[in-house]
């Protein structure tokens, strides 16, 4: 699905209207109709009463046809306006004064929330037309006490475009907002609406057709929730000629003492995604770590003893040069030996490559390590690894993902995964993907290196960087799906769903 930032929105309303000839009244008809058909046919009960609390914008007049509709169709309504009667204006100003020609009682607060509190209270559904997408903080406190009031209630909350008070690009509430039951947004999805932490408060999200020109809406999309219907999801068909040395060679560089498994994880979810061959690079004392070790994957030894010295971290670069892609960090460690082979492959590599885990902690020592790296580069940080690399608290991360996730991908060049409830995908030239996903069995070890192998697979088989991040998390989540939502999931789990899921997702 596309998504679309608050002024995005607003231009096309302006192009809907002036250059196509759809009047902005029509355009509002549309918008309060298909809303109440929605909230008709899904959550409303026939005895019901609904208050709509409705703003000076058009958002409130989009509340305005919301409470015609239910009115007419049987429903107890009551319209509450926050402000003046004469606050709405234009084609807001027209559908209040509709309403009212309709019967609906109103109720004029005059920037006096207190008469609410009553009205609320014998009501059993709200309908929150407060405030739109151009809100912006802060809030005036009249507002304030209104949303204050919604929340407290114990009722049921629907938002028109956008709870009120949540800023709908960032998802970030202007310190509190409407936790809604479900939010009907017009004409395109808000980015805020689908990340989080907005997604908290939009609850189900329903985008409104209003007759936006697709033709136009749709052109030079930047922004981006994944579903089946997204193209950058699907392979091409294989030629039943194929062999192995036509699918890539990833190398996965990590593994330390009591971590070698998250290195053999990562190798073992690359085949599991259609990698033609996949090699692990471990240091020469960790032989006898590994316990058992898969069949398939190969390995490559290097060092001396405990010791990496310029001689061993050449010689493992020109192995890895030989190689398609890799994967770095993975139960590598965070010691000198670490270092020195982090550093080398940052300067040296001449592939695409993945950094994770420990790769990212020693990253987050100083970034400007990265600044003249020319491969493409996809970081896969959780929100304590990203808190990391920007030397944040974790919170500062969690309260603002959309913004931190398109800045940071920006600044550096780089591709980044931001892990979490909803992942984000962001790149260098400002596409933001978000997951669909957010699955609390997810929060597991190991999870994050079969991610990371699954996104370095895909990059040794060729495929760009941004297509090989975006499938990796879809992917990486389907399959966390298909295994199960609750507790007991364990990351090697995830290996048996991937095989059909890439066949699920291969063009004929």
């Amino acid at each position: 699905m596309i998504l679309a930032t608050p002024e995005r929105v607003k231009e096309m309303d302006r192009i809907t209207i002036e250059e196509m000839g759809i009047p902005g009244v029509v355009l509002m008809e549309n918008a309060g109709r298909k809303s109440a058909e929605i909230l008709m046919e899904r959550y409303l009960k026939r005895d019901n009463t609904i208050l709509v609390v409705v703003g000076k914008g058009n958002n409130g007049g989009d509340g305005c046809v919301i409470a015609r509709y239910l009115f007419n169709n049987g429903y107890q309504v009551k319209i509450a306006v926050a402000g003046e009667e004469d606050d709405l204006k234009g084609h807001a100003g027209i559908n209040y004064r509709v309403a009212k020609n309709f019967g609906i009682p109103v109720e004029i607060l005059h920037n006096n929330p207190e008469p609410l509190k009553k009205i609320i209270e014998s009501s059993d559904v709200i309908i929150d037309a407060l405030l739109g997408t151009g809100f912006r903080p802060p809030l005036k406190e009249e507002y304030r006490a209104i949303i204050e009031m919604m929340n407290a209630s114990g009722k049921e909350v629907f938002a028109v475009d956008v709870p009120s008070g949540l800023d709908a690009f960032t998802g970030k509430p202007g310190d509190i907002a409407v936790k809604a039951k479900a939010t009907f947004t017009m004409g395109l999805g808000k980015v805020g609406l689908f990340s989080y932490p907005g997604a908290r408060y939009a609850g189900d999200v329903f985008v409104i057709d209003i007759s936006f020109p697709k033709h136009i809406a749709y052109r030079d999309p930047k922004y981006f929730f994944l579903d089946s219907d997204c193209d950058i999801l699907y392979l091409p068909p294989r030629d039943p000629e194929s062999h192995k040395g036509k699918f890539g060679h990833l190398m996965v560089v990590g593994g330390s003492p009591g971590k070698t498994g998250a290195a053999l994880m990562s190798a073992l979810a690359a085949y599991r995604v259609g990698t033609g061959l996949v090699t692990v690079a471990l240091q020469d004392y960790l032989k006898d770590y590994i316990e058992s070790k898969p069949y398939e994957v190969m390995y490559l030894f290097y060092g001396k003893g405990k010791n990496v010295d310029s001689v061993d971290a050449a010689y493992l670069l020109r192995e890895m040069n030989s190689r398609s892609a890799a994967v770095v960090g993975p139960g590598l460690g965070k010691d000198r030996n670490a270092r020195k082979i982090f550093y080398n492959v940052l300067e040296y590599f001449k592939y695409p490559l993945v950094i994770d885990a420990d790769g990212l902690n020693i990253l987050a020592e100083d970034l400007d390590v990265i600044k003249d790296v020319k491969i493409p580069l996809i970081l896969t940080p959780h929100p304590g690894e990203m808190a990391r690399l920007m030397g944040v608290e974790t919170k500062d991360v969690q309260d603002n993902r959309v913004e931190v996730a398109l800045d940071f991908a920006r600044k550096h060049n780089v591709y980044l995964i931001l892990k979490g409830a909803r992942t984000l995908i962001s790149t260098p030239d400002g596409k933001l993907f978000i997951s669909p996903f957010e699955n609390p069995a997810m929060a597991t070890g190991g999870m994050g290196d079969i991610l990371s192998g699954i996104v370095g697979g895909f990059l040794a088989q060729g495929f760009d960087p941004e297509k090989s991040a975006v499938m990796g998390v879809y992917f990486h989540a389907l399959a966390a799906e298909r295994a199960t939502r609750g507790p007991g999931l364990i990351a090697t789990d995830l290996l048996h769903n991937l095989p059909a899921i890439i066949s699920e997702f291969t063009k004929e």
